[in-house]
Parts: C-alpha cells; structure tokens; sequence
C-alpha cells in the first residue's frame, strides 16, 4: 500500500482527496463579491416552515381541578379538551358584560333611605 493511497477520513484515500480539491483560494474580492443566502436565493428564504404564526397564541397553564371533574372531561376523549374551555369562555362574557355595566355603589354607612321624616320629640 502506497503513501497517498492511505485511508484519511470515513474510507477515502488522501489521492481521492486530492483528485476533489481543484477549489481555489478565496481572496479579498470573492469575499466583497459575496451575498447572504436570502440575497442570492430569496424564494428559498420567504417560504416559511412549521406551523403558522397565531395572532393571540393559546397560554399553556397547570390548574388543579376535582377528581370527578377532571374523571368527566377525560370521558369525552380529544373533544374533552374544548368541552373544557366552553364554560370558561361563557363566565368571560359574562364578566365581560358585567364590567360593562354601570356600577351601584351601596347604602354608606348611617344614611337613610328614602325621604327623612321628622319625629316628635
């Protein structure tokens, strides 16, 4: 076995090597002509991938609930999941509408009500 023919890295000769190594030096003028990845191939960089972006992204909490509670919304499978949000979002608007109403402030404290009327003394 000769010299060049000697296994370097993953089975390949140092001649397979060089046989693949015509690549020249990069000098200061490649590196001024280079461009990003998104300059040179833009259609490749707008595609998005995954899932797509959500203007108000759901918030993952821990609540700690009955077990029968929990044992009723497990007995739905999957749909139990939104089976679970439906009371939640109405107490919202019903809270919502609540707030929204003008608001009663009690009797203070001493005050009569209805019109005073005077009493012998």
């Amino acid at each position: 076995m000769s010299e060049t023919s000697k296994p370097t890295f993953k089975g390949y000769a140092q001649q397979d090597w060089d046989e693949v190594a015509d690549n020249p030096e990069l000098t200061p003028a490649d590196f001024e002509k280079a461009r990003s990845g998104a300059e040179a191939f833009p259609e490749l960089v707008a595609r998005r991938r995954g899932r797509p972006k959500v203007e108000a992204p759901k918030v993952a909490v821990n609540i700690r609930v009955a077990p029968d509670v929990l044992a009723a919304y497990q007995a739905g499978g999957r749909a139990g999941r939104p089976a679970c949000m439906r009371p939640c979002a109405r107490v919202l608007q019903v809270l919502t509408v609540l707030r929204k109403r003008p608001r009663v402030s009690p009797p203070q404290a001493g005050a009569t009500q209805g019109p005073q009327r005077p009493y012998p003394a």
